[in-house]
């Protein structure tokens, strides 16, 4: 039951970690603004963001997770996750994540996580925690890149190739009017198959790694075979259902990618045990060019996997 319970976070971590993504020629005004597709407003906006070294970024996601493990009482929880973080060129990306439970009180109120990220070298801390675990997503992150055909990893909006490779697809939703400024609205929708296909891609080159670097406890303690792990994930992802609803708006008049609504479904089945996960959140970018810190890790500040309580 551990085991699964092990593939289950691994699974749904890389899945929400997955985080940030209207008709004829009689309705052209719906099909294009200025003369662009909402892939190629997308592109623009992403160009003008990338003329920033550095920007800001905050938001809420509301979370409803619900668990059905035979033998065991039904576990159904609700979070309310407040997260805020720093960006700057090429890669180097901070962010704190603040989870409130608000069905149920755990001992130690809310709960902080804060991870750091450099050359695609993750640290990641719990707020409990004086020290840093250390992982390298080098693995990871070239499968991906290899698979999309893009080098860029980290920006606010993702490249046309990430997209594709990710089963995404733009369209233009209505334009909108807030505090005096229009934008414009692009909804980008993902197909569930390709997502899977690219995703199953990716587990089969790097899994045993990542799975023996997040499962190790110590060499006393019989180690979980990587195998089984990836075997596991494999098996569950093809009977995932997922739905997910990234909402941009990027502003008319400066065509920069401001503020991001987020909608997700998820749905998991091993074996017996089956979670259910939806997910709606709003997210701001600001601040760009502004001046940002991140945290100064030093080797004594970082905690080996395998000793890890």
């Amino acid at each position: 039951m551990k085991n699964k319970k092990v593939v289950l976070l691994l699974a749904m971590m890389m899945v929400l970690s997955v985080t940030s993504v209207a008709m004829a020629q009689t309705e052209a005004a719906n099909l294009t603004r200025e003369g662009l597709s909402a892939m190629e407003m997308m592109q623009l906006a992403s160009e003008k963001m990338d003329a920033f070294d550095t920007y800001k970024y905050n938001g809420v996601l509301n979370m409803e997770m619900k668990m059905d493990v035979p033998g065991e009482e039904k576990q159904e929880m609700k979070m309310e996750i407040v997260q805020e973080g720093v960006f700057k060129k090429p890669q180097q990306v901070y962010g704190k994540t603040t989870g409130k439970i608000l069905n149920m009180e755990l001992p130690g109120g809310d709960r902080t996580t804060e991870v750091y990220m450099n050359d695609n070298t993750m640290y990641i801390r719990d707020g409990q925690e004086e020290q840093w675990i250390k992982m390298d997503m080098d693995p990871l992150l070239k499968e991906i890149q290899k698979l999309t055909g893009s080098q860029e990893m980290g920006g606010a909006v993702m490249s046309k190739e990430q997209m594709a490779a990710l089963g995404m697809y733009a369209t233009y939703g209505q334009d909108v009017v807030k505090d005096g400024k229009t934008y414009y609205v692009i909804n980008v929708n993902m197909d569930q198959e390709a997502f899977k296909k690219m995703y199953q891609e990716v587990m089969e080159k790097i899994m045993p790694q990542f799975a023996e670097m997040a499962v190790k406890e110590g060499e006393e303690q019989p180690q979980v075979d990587p195998e089984v792990i990836k075997k596991q994930i494999v098996e569950m992802i093809s009977m995932m259902e997922m739905e997910m609803e990234y909402s941009m708006y990027i502003d008319k008049e400066t065509k920069l990618f401001e503020d991001m609504k987020i909608k997700q479904t998820l749905q998991m089945n091993m074996g017996e045990m089956k979670s259910h996960t939806s997910s709606e959140g709003t997210y701001k970018y600001y601040d760009f060019n502004g001046e940002v810190t991140f945290p100064e890790i030093k080797p004594e500040d970082i905690k080996e996997m395998n000793k890890m309580e």
